[in-house]
Formats: structure tokens, sequence, C-alpha cells
């Protein structure tokens, strides 16, 4: 007789999963909302703001989605690489002219890692460098593909190249460094590019903050340097900070490879995606090709990224002269010189909770401050609250 056993209602298929912890930006949203305090800061998230707290928003973009609603764009699927005429403007923002690349639109910067971490995969390339410290997901993301992940001290790179075993691949960030807000000069940039190509290693380029940093042309450099270095790269983009239109999810893969190469991995990009979200978001790629389309609203759009690039360095200006003004033990000397939306404290996670606990103010757990969110009224706050943990 067969013996066929049919679960009990106590037995649950699912039974072998284990709760995860939180992920630790948004996990701190989380905790943030449901503080009751009303004179909670929340300084976890990156997310560019105005002079009021609120979602920063771009006059550029806001005109050039007007145009998009005007010509109602087609409401039909995008094809599995994205929309043609925006990916074509954006790698040509982005290269700055260079041939031989294939790029397709993704769902934002992480569907964009998501599909690198993918070719890796198909390519047995099993192990990958991350920065350390860096953007929590780079762990998490490549991770859970079961890649062997190893770290590199983040201004050290140089020095850990020779030892990383060739055939590797390589994470760095093109600009902002989040997030310690610190990056290698342009000569620096010359010299890795360099080390990484001689140790043929896999440079996977992470661009999140366009013109956050020092503008399209200084936040592109490292681009524009290993690809006239012609390596063989992976260059992964969001537009969600710099456009400021963060929930349509506009990314950009762009892949530089030899010829007889290329095609094949173009082929790859699109069944990954397909398996993954069949074709794009198109809002996003609509507005951001109305803008990158119009010289007009292109310089508007630069000229508001300039904007936004002063009042970070205001707003570092304004935590530096706080904490000074209170004595802070804590170094707080290197904020006046990192760009883009971030800082990185030394400080330790009985600290940071200490903090949250004290004062409302919210930090991420590594001590990242987003600068953003700073203003003239919660900064004396965030100050007197860094001088007391």
């Amino acid at each position: 007789m067969v013996n066929c056993r049919v679960k009990s209602s106590k037995e649950n298929m699912f039974s072998t999963l284990t709760l995860l912890p939180a992920d630790p930006i948004y996990g701190m949203q989380v905790l943030y909302k449901a503080d009751p305090r009303q004179e909670k800061i929340n300084l976890s998230i990156g997310i560019c703001l105005d002079e009021q707290g609120k979602l920063l928003s771009f006059k550029a973009i806001r005109e050039a989605e007007k145009r998009v609603f005007e010509k109602c764009y087609s409401k039909e699927y995008l094809p599995i690489s994205g929309y043609v005429p925006f990916i074509e403007k954006a790698e040509k923002l982005l290269c700055k002219g260079h041939k031989g690349l294939f790029s397709a639109q993704t769902v934002g910067g992480t569907g964009a890692l998501y599909i690198a971490r993918e070719l890796l995969v198909k390519s047995h390339i099993q192990k990958v460098f991350i920065p350390d410290p860096t953007w929590p997901n780079h762990r998490q993301l490549f991770g859970a593909a079961g890649l062997d992940i190893a770290t590199y001290t983040f201004d050290k790179l140089l020095e850990a190249i020779p030892n990383m075993p060739r055939g590797s691949a390589v994470v760095l960030q093109a600009s902002c460094h989040n997030p310690t807000g610190v990056d290698p000069t342009k000569a620096e940039w010359q010299k890795i590019s360099l080390a990484i190509k001689q140790q043929g290693l896999l440079p996977i380029i992470d661009l999140a903050y366009l013109g956050l940093g020092g503008g399209i042309d200084e936040d592109t450099q490292a681009i524009d340097i290993f690809l006239h270095d012609e390596h063989e790269l992976f260059l992964c983009t969001t537009f969600a900070k710099s456009m400021g239109i963060y929930n349509d999810r506009l990314g950009l893969i762009t892949i530089k490879a030899t010829p007889e190469r290329l095609d094949v991995l173009a082929s790859h990009v699109r069944s990954i995606a397909r398996c993954c979200y069949s074709s794009p978001a198109a809002h996003g790629a609509f507005i951001a090709h109305e803008l990158l389309g119009d010289e007009e609203l292109k310089n508007m759009w630069l000229q508001e990224l300039a904007t936004v690039r002063t009042r970070l360095q205001s707003q570092r200006e304004l935590l530096y002269n706080g904490l000074k003004k209170y004595g802070c033990k804590i170094p707080y000397e290197h904020i006046l010189t990192a760009k883009g939306l971030f800082c990185l404290l030394q400080m330790s996670q009985d600290q940071v909770i200490q903090l949250r606990e004290k004062t409302g103010v919210y930090i991420a757990l590594d001590g990242r401050i987003a600068i953003a969110a700073l203003t003239p009224a919660n900064v004396d706050t965030i100050a007197k609250g860094l001088c007391s943990v």
C-alpha cells in the first residue's frame, strides 16, 4: 500500500524559512514613522530635499513631464531593453560619445546592478570585491546569488588591487561615495584604472548621484577614464536623485565589451530582464527623453543641479559649525570636504541608538548622515544631540 502522507494543518510548507532582519535603511523609516515625538528628525535616507525639508522637485523635470502628458505618449509595453530614444541620449550624457557600448533601461539602479550580478553568474565569475564601507545593498545584492563577496577599504583600493585574483569583479562608486562622500581625484582614478586593467579585473561602476558631486563632467570622469583605457565593464546608473523621479524607477545598465562579445551580452541582458520584469517602466524614460532632448530644458536642469550642490555645501557648513560650537568629540573635520548627499561619522551602533532614543534624531546604524535633510531650523538639535553621545 502506498503511504500518502498529507501534511497536517499544524505544518506549513514555508516552515524552513526564518524571519530576516529589516533592511538597514528602509527599516529605519518604519521606526521613524512609528515614533510619536513631534520633534523627531530623519537623517537616514538619501533623497534631495528643499529648504523646507520636503522632497525637491526640479522645475525642468516638471516642465518635461508636462510635455509628456501633452504629447500623450503611448501606454503600450516598451521593448525589453527599454525606450530607445531615452537610452541613446542617456548613453551620450554618461559616456561622452565612446563607441562599442550596449545600454538597456532598467528598473532603477538596483535593477541595473541585479542584471550585472546575473551576468557575473552566467559568466562563472565567482568573486566580487565591494568597498568597505559601502551602500548596504551591495553586499546583499551580490551575496544573494551565492557569489564570493570580499571587501577592500574604500580609500585604499590601489593597495588592494594587486591582491585581487584575476577574473574577479570589483564594484566602484563613480562619485559621491556612499556613505563617506569621499572620492578619488582624477589622477587617482587614472591609476586605479590602469591597475585594474593590469590585474585583469572586471569593473562594475555604480553611478547613483550624477551631478550632485561636482557636475556632470566631474561625476562621470571615472567612466570616461575607464572607457578610454578600453576596459570591459558594467556601468549601473540611476536617475532617481539627479532628476528627482524616485518612484519612476529609471535606471540604465551600460556594457563595454569586445565587439564579438557585445551582442552575446546584450542577448543575456534581454533574457534576464524578460525573466525578471519583462519590460521597464515608461514614464520616467519619457520624462528624461524630453529633458535631455531639449537644450533649454537640459540647461535649466543643469543649473538646478548646481543650486543643489551649493545648498549641500552650505548644509555641510551648518553641521560643521554646530558641532564646533558645542565641542563635539566625534571627529567632524572631514564634513566640509566630502561631496554628495552623505557624510560618515565615527559612531558606534550604541551611540546611534542612544542618539535616536534621547533626541529623536535618526541616522543610519553605521553613522551615515543624510546631509540633504539638514535645515537651519533643525541643525541645532542635531548638533547638540551628536555632541551628547
